[in-house]
């Protein structure tokens, strides 16, 4: 009787020992191996450096103005030329007097130094003008253009008034000197047809900044409004 019991127990210690086996590749065994994926891991290192660039073309949707220094990339200077477009086929009202004339330069933000002042002067440009088509890289020589003689104004403020805020923040606004308003009064006289004949008359104005090296604005927009009276 105890051989008999005996047959059992060991069957048992059999399975037992069966079911303990190590089933970790068991997957991968079955598997074709057209059907393997093979998965890798690698490790690099990437490299940057800083590539510096004589000048690029573009055709920009808004402007800077101004000059930031950092002590990595060093001086950043941005200034404007603008062109004016006048009301063609427009007659202004016999007797018509100038008045005055102002430039109103809107941003929409600023970059750096809130704070901090800054000078800009604004000059017309008498020497040459460009074609509004035409692309032009950023190297330009601003000499082949003015010759700095026709200072209409300049004026310092910062980004933002610390004291006593502006009527709009976003808004600066020069007054022209009087020798431009008598000398741009002739056009009350003219009727322009197109915009080549108006640019021969007035060519445009140039925007830089003498002064002030911590803040730059993002221009959005630039007028002349000219203010005259009659009777």
């Amino acid at each position: 009787m105890k051989s008999i019991h005996s047959i059992p127990t060991l069957l048992l210690s059999v399975l037992l020992f069966s079911c303990t086996g190590d089933l970790t590749d068991i997957g991968t065994s079955i598997q074709p191996t057209s059907d393997r994926i093979s998965v890798y891991a690698e490790t690099f290192y990437p490299v940057s450096e800083n590539y510096f660039i004589d000048s690029f073309t573009s055709r920009p949707d808004s402007f800077l103005l101004g000059t930031y220094y950092d002590k990595k990339f060093g001086t950043t200077h941005a200034d404007i030329f603008a062109q004016v477009q006048p009301p063609l086929n427009f007659s202004f009202p016999k007797g018509a007097v100038a008045d005055s004339a102002h430039v109103l330069i809107y941003y929409s933000s600023w970059y750096g130094d809130k704070y901090s002042p800054m000078e800009v002067s604004i000059y017309e440009m008498n020497k040459a003008t460009f074609e509004y088509t035409k692309p032009y890289r950023s190297d330009i020589k601003v000499e082949d253009y003015t010759d700095l003689s026709l200072l209409l104004r300049k004026r310092i403020f910062t980004a933002r008034d610390a004291v006593i805020l502006r009527n709009d923040s976003s808004k600066v606004i020069f007054k022209l000197n009087d020798d431009f308003v008598k000398r741009f009064s002739t056009i009350l006289t003219k009727k322009f047809s197109n915009n080549s004949e108006f640019l021969n008359f007035f060519k445009g104005l140039y925007i830089t900044t003498d002064f002030g090296s911590a803040s730059m604005l993002y221009i959005n927009q630039i007028d002349l409004k000219y203010f005259f009276h009659y009777k």
